[in-house]
Parts: structure tokens; C-alpha cells; sequence
């Protein structure tokens, strides 16, 4: 008991030791503009160096397992990190991304078994073909963490990023599914016809099986989550739970893919289910997970540096230099291969030639293998071969690739602005200083700042403003021809979508509207900016715009004409559902547009250079279109709905009435005004008032 009890807090202790030095780190590179996970690991080997003399022994209370790193800390890594992915966005690269993580780590895989199978002899060593493969697996799967800390920095175009990201997400679960094949073929004893047949079958049923559980298990929760008012310690938890109930029972019930129904999961709550989360929740929702994955990743790469006290580097110093440059060959092979076909195979954006070559180098290692390598049974033949080669390689991509990663971005000019971005750039100055000169003179009028104060700052802002004049005039006069006015045009519009965006939120946030309308107009604006981002028209006719919504009226006028009478209820609820819900909708769009029209006009009245002067009016027009055509859609679904359409408005206005209500009790609550057991039992009856004037709005569209 004694000695039970001597681990258990000595194992606390050295998990808060990790903590603290992973913390110190992460201060100490902020000012050096290293890697993190670089730094973790080299640090991780000093430890391990040391853990050998009796004032460190307790580092070796705390191991890195693979029950450790599969059950605990992965499942948090890939629901914090499919989490944030943007369906939308991972669409337009989606079958590169999928051709990446499934065809290129097949051919890496099979490249690295051969390659060692034919070269190892050469230096005295006899491995089966089999158990190079399996390892050819393990080591093909890419941890982007390192890579894309560096390309945020550099500020690396987004679909690059998101290239690496997705790509990294998926061969994930495609390296740990192919590394299962292999294990079973290698204790079947023999490879026949049948059994590369049923492994074939396996693979895709791990595959495809896990997304659609995690897909399943997405809906659930984020149903769940919708069912939770404001609790945030319970809607947390809810994701928590999912991520790792999901993983474990993919794993080991369903005989699935955990990572891939994770990563599914993730996305659906990120997705789908993002504004299910209650208002006050989502933020720190975020931070939470933010928190988790870097709590998991610091323990990880600290743990494995030291792991370098279970490798005996010095007996394998040839073959591990043979098998650097096999895996370096393999990754730049799987890259070059296989891009060249999507480029000509789909209507994707091109991946060029120096985005390939930064996919290859950035393909980095990091826990995975190191786990998976460690789920081998310790009777295993060769198993420490392959952990020596595993861990030469991880310690070879985080120290040499991680470090000059960005060497390369900078010599390919992928960290330099585009000529758009450029634009973008002093745009953005040119507003921000004009907004501060006008929040100034909003102090000066209200007697919160003094004459002195003012005029000394005003002048500096007029002075950064007129120089953000004229380089943006500079900028234009530089580039010539180089800007078109479909470029500048397309430069207002995606900032146009972005003010309708943040309306939006902002019309949530206020209550006057629901998370499925959100959802609705969200997903307009994401759509918009990807076909602006791939230079195509912004709207599309209605007609191929939205398939789903025109096939739902079809069938749903089909059903209609049937004249069940069952079916009379439901179809009198559906259709006021849709007339709550497209009112709700044009509503938002007008003002959006009111907002729009006015930062429009702001900006074409900073612009200097007549083509952007032109592409402001031309972009506001727009708008005053679709502004026009809202209302006009708002003032027929007004005069067939009158009665209902005057509750709706007047539910609207309560709700967000109440929302500031409950705005001030909180104000008043932090100034001291209101004690604690007062605001709670006030705010607890706002809360019930709110929710049933929700409940309002909502039960046209509630009710079966």
C-alpha cells in the first residue's frame, strides 16, 4: 500500500515537472520563433539523458505507452483538430486530400518495405519483407503539429495549410489500419490470394466503418449538446465524452477505424453542430480544447525524447542512416506521384510544384509511430530494430526537417504576400487608422481625453492614415496592369462577406436568430468565399446552388398531392416552418446588408485609385440588389402571413430585449451593484423567461 501510494504521488509529481518545463518552453519561443514540438523533443532527449542519475530517477515513473497515447491523448488531438477544420473548406481540396493520405501512404508504405528488404543485406542484416512493410505502415503516418506552427507564422497560403492538415488527420487512421492488416497477415503465418483479398476488405471496412460511426456518433451528441441551456461544464464534458467513447468503441467493439470516427465525429460537432453550443459555451469550448491539445502534445514529444533511453542508437548507426533516406525517398516519391494526377485528374485547385515539394519535407513524424510501434508484443521478432529505426526517424524530422522547414518556405517565396494580399494588407491599415481617428474625436467630445492628448494623437493617426494612402496609391501605380478590376472587385466582396458574417453572429448573439437559420446563412457565406478564393462567380442560379432544397420540394409536393389525411398536421407544420424560416432568413440578409452598403461606402470614399473606387460602387450595387430583393420577399411573406409574421417579429424583439436585460444583470453584477445570491436568483428567471420566449419563435418549427 505504502509503495503504491510512493508511485502514485511521485507519478503526479513528474507529470507537474513535464508540465512546468513544457510551459517554460512555451514562453521562452515565443521571443525565439522555434518550433514548440522541436523544442519539446530536444529538450525530451536532455531529460532522458539524465534520468539515469538518482536526482532524476522519478522521470522514470512516467513512461510514454501506447495505451497511453491511443485511449488518453489521441482522441483529444484529433477531436481538437477536426474540430476546427471547416468542412467547406476541406471540400474544395478534398479528393487530393484523400488521395494524399490514402494512395500516397500505400505507395510510401510499400516503397520503405522493398527498399529496406533489398538494401539491408548489403550491411548484414536479414528482416522478412512482411515485417519491413509493417513498418513501412507505421512510419508513412505524418504529424503536421510541428509543420503548421511554422506555416501560421509564415503566413503560407491557407489551402497549403489545410492540405497538410487534412491529409495528416487521415493518413492517420489509414497508416494504424494498414499497420493491423499487415500484423494479421504476419501472424497468419503466409500470404495467399485470399488473404490479400480479405485484407483489402478489412481495410475499407475500417475505413469507410469508422466514418460512419463517428458521423452517427456527431449527430447524438450534437442533438445532446442542443438539448443543454447555457451549462458550460456540462456541454464540455459532452465533447470529452465523445471523443474518447467514440475512439474506444470504434476500437475496440466495432472493429473500425478509432481515428477516422473520431476525426468524423469532430467534424460534425465543429460542423454541424457548432452553433448548437450555447452562446456563452462556444468560446470557451474553443479554449478548452486548445488547452487539451496542448497539454497532450507537451507530454507527448517531452516523451518522446525520452524514450531515447530505451534505444541503443550505436549498434544501428548504418542501417539507420539506410533507412533516413529510404523513408526521406519514399515521402518525396508518394508526393510526386501522386499529385500530377489530381492536378489532371479533377477540377481541384493545381497543386504546384513548390507546394509538392513543402508537402514532402513538411511530412514530419511524431507519436503515432512511436505508439504503434510500441503496441508490438515484446516477443516480437526485430521489434527493437524497428523501434530504433522508429524513433531515428521521428528525432530526424523534428530536429533537421522542422528546423529548416522554413529555410525552404522562405527560398520559394511561400511566406511573401500575394499581390492581393499586399492590397489586402494596407486596406486593412487604411480602415483601421481612419476608425481610430474616429473613435478620438468620439473621446475628445465626451471629455475622455484631453485636448493635448488629442491633438498629439490625432495628428500621428492622420499622418499613418495618409501614408496608408499613399501606398495603397503606390501599390497600384506598382503593380500596373497586375491588378485587374475583377481582382479588386473580388478583394471587396470576400471583405463584404465577411461583414455579413460577423452580422450574422452578432444577430445571434442578440437573439434574432435560431442555430438552423445560422447554419443556413453561414454556410452561403463559406460557399461564397471558396468560389471567390478559386476566382469563379459568386452565386450560382438557384438551380445548382441548392439540389438538396429543390429535390425536398419536389418530394415533399409529391406528398402533398397524395392528400393523406395523417399527413395533414405535418404538412401544415412543415410549411410554416419554412415561412418562419425564410422570413428569419431574408430579415438577416437585409440588415447584413444595411451594414455592408455602410462600411462600402466608408471604404470607397478612402480609396484613391479610380478602379477601386469603381469595384466599391460596383460591389455596393450589388448589394442594394439583394437588399431590395429581400425586402421585397420580407413584404410578400408578410402580406400572406400577417397574424403569424407579427408574433414572430414581436418574439424576435423580446428575445433580444431580454438578451440585454440579461447583458445589464451581468454589468451590474461585476460593478457590485447586485449581490451574488440576487443576480443568481434574477438571472435564473430571465433564463426561464427567455427560454420559453425561444420556445416561441421556435414552435412553429418544433412541433411534429
Amino acid at each position: 500500500m505504502e509503495h503504491t501510494e510512493s508511485f502514485f504521488y511521485t507519478l503526479i509529481l513528474t507529470i507537474c515537472f513535464l508540465l512546468f518545463i513544457a510551459s517554460a518552453i512555451a514562453v521562452i519561443i515565443k521571443k525565439l520563433h522555434v518550433p514548440y514540438t522541436v523544442v519539446l523533443a530536444a529538450i525530451g532527449i536532455l531529460l532522458g539523458g539524465i534520468s539515469h542519475l538518482e536526482q532524476f530517477s522519478f522521470l522514470n515513473t512516467f513512461e510514454l505507452s501506447p495505451d497511453l497515447v491511443f485511449y488518453l491523448f489521441l482522441p483529444m488531438l484529433i477531436f481538437e483538430g477536426a474540430y476546427n477544420i471547416r468542412f467547406i473548406e476541406m471540400q474544395s481540396s478534398l479528393k487530393a486530400i484523400i488521395a494524399l493520405s490514402v494512395v500516397s501512404l500505400i505507395i510510401s508504405t510499400f516503397f520503405i518495405g522493398f527498399a529496406l528488404f533489398y538494401s539491408l543485406p548489403y550491411l548484414g542484416i536479414e528482416i522478412p519483407l512482411l515485417t519491413l512493410l509493417l513498418f513501412g505502415a507505421l512510419i508513412s503516418a505524418t504529424d503536421p503539429i510541428a509543420a503548421l506552427a511554422i506555416f501560421k507564422e509564415a503566413g503560407v497560403p491557407r489551402r497549403l495549410r489545410m492540405l497538410l492538415e487534412g491529409e495528416s488527420l487521415l493518413n492517420d487512421g489509414t497508416a494504424l489500419a494498414l499497420f493491423q492488416i499487415m500484423l494479421g497477415i504476419i501472424a497468419a503465418g503466409s500470404v495467399t490470394v485470399g488473404i490479400i483479398a480479405s485484407g483489402f476488405v478489412q481495410f475499407w471496412v475500417l475505413m469507410l466503418g469508422g466514418t460512419a460511426f463517428g458521423v452517427l456518433m456527431g449527430f447524438i451528441f450534437a442533438k445532446a449538446i442542443e438539448k443543454i441551456r447555457n451549462i458550460a461544464v456540462v456541454e464540455i464534458t459532452l465533447t470529452l465524452i465523445l471523443a474518447h467513447t467514440t475512439f474506444i468503441f470504434a476500437e475496440k467493439f466495432l472493429a473500425v477505424s478509432g481515428i477516422i470516427a473520431t476525426m468524423a465525429a469532430a467534424m460534425v460537432i465543429g460542423n454541424y453542430g457548432r452553433y448548437k453550443i450555447s452562446r456563452g459555451v462556444r468560446e470557451f469550448m474553443e479554449h478548452f480544447w486548445e488547452y487539451a491539445a496542448f497539454v497532450s502534445n507537451s507530454l507527448i514529444f517531452l516523451l518522446i525524447g525520452l524514450s531515447v533511453r530505451y534505444a541503443n542508437f550505436g549498434e544501428y548507426v548504418m542501417p539507420i542512416a539506410a533507412a533516413l533516406t529510404i523513408v526521406l525517398a519514399a515521402r518525396f516519391l508518394s508526393i510526386y506521384a501522386v499529385v500530377p494526377f489530381t492536378n489532371r485528374l479533377t477540377s481541384e485547385e493545381r497543386i504546384p510544384r513548390s507546394w509538392q515539394f513543402i508537402l514532402s519535407w513538411g511530412g514530419l513524424r511524431g507519436a503515432l509511430p512511436l505508439a504503434i510501434v510500441l503496441l508490438l508484443p515484446p516477443d516480437f521478432a526485430h521489434r527493437d530494430f524497428i523501434l530504433v529505426l522508429t524513433l531515428s526517424t521521428i528525432f530526424f524530422t523534428l530536429l533537421i526537417k522542422a528546423a529548416t522547414i522554413k529555410a525552404f518556405l522562405t527560398y520559394l517565396k511561400l511566406h511573401a504576400f500575394s499581390k492581393t494580399e499586399e492590397l489586402e494588407r494596407e486596406e486593412s491599415f487604411l480602415v483601421m487608422d481612419a476608425r481610430i481617428q474616429e473613435r478620438l474625436r468620439e473621446m475628445f467630445e465626451k471629455n475622455r481625453l484631453s485636448k493635448k492628448a488629442y491633438d498629439k494623437l490625432s495628428a500621428m493617426y492622420a499622418e499613418l492614415y495618409e501614408q496608408s494612402k499613399e501606398k495603397l496609391r503606390a501599390l497600384f501605380e506598382k503593380r500596373g496592369a497586375g491588378f485587374s478590376y475583377e481582382e479588386v472587385l473580388a478583394i471587396l466582396r470576400k471583405h463584404a462577406l465577411g461583414i455579413e458574417r460577423q452580422a450574422y453572429l452578432d444577430f445571434f448573439s442578440r437573439y434574432e436568430l435560431d442555430e438552423r437559420v445560422l447554419s443556413m446563412l453561414n454556410h452561403k457565406i463559406e460557399r461564397q468565399t471558396e468560389r471567390i478564393l478559386r476566382n469563379a462567380p459568386q452565386v450560382r442560379d438557384d438551380a445548382a446552388l441548392v439540389p438538396f432544397r429543390r429535390l425536398k420540394g419536389i418530394l415533399l409536393g409529391f406528398v402533398w398531392r397524395l392528400r393523406i389525411p395523417s399527413l395533414g398536421n405535418w404538412e401544415r407544420t412543415i410549411k410554416i416552418r419554412e415561412v418562419v424560416q425564410n422570413y428569419c432568413m431574408y430579415r438577416a440578409r437585409k440588415m447584413s446588408a444595411e451594414r455592408v452598403l455602410d462600411e462600402l461606402e466608408r471604404m470607397s470614399g478612402q480609396g484613391e485609385d479610380n478602379l477601386y473606387r469603381e469595384a466599391a460602387r460596383a460591389a455596393a450595387q450589388q448589394y442594394r440588389k439583394w437588399q431590395e430583393d429581400n425586402i421585397h420577399k420580407m413584404n410578400a411573406i408578410k402580406h400572406e402571413n400577417p397574424k403569424l409574421i407579427e408574433t414572430i417579429e414581436y418574439t424576435i424583439a423580446s428575445l433580444a430585449s431580454l438578451g440585454m436585460e440579461m447583458e445589464i444583470l451581468k454589468e451590474m453584477r461585476a460593478k457590485g451593484i447586485m449581490p451574488e445570491n440576487v443576480f443568481f436568483d434574477v438571472y435564473e428567471y430571465y433564463e426561464r423567461l427567455h427560454l420559453e420566449k425561444e420556445n416561441t419563435l421556435l414552435y412553429y418549427r418544433k412541433r411534429a
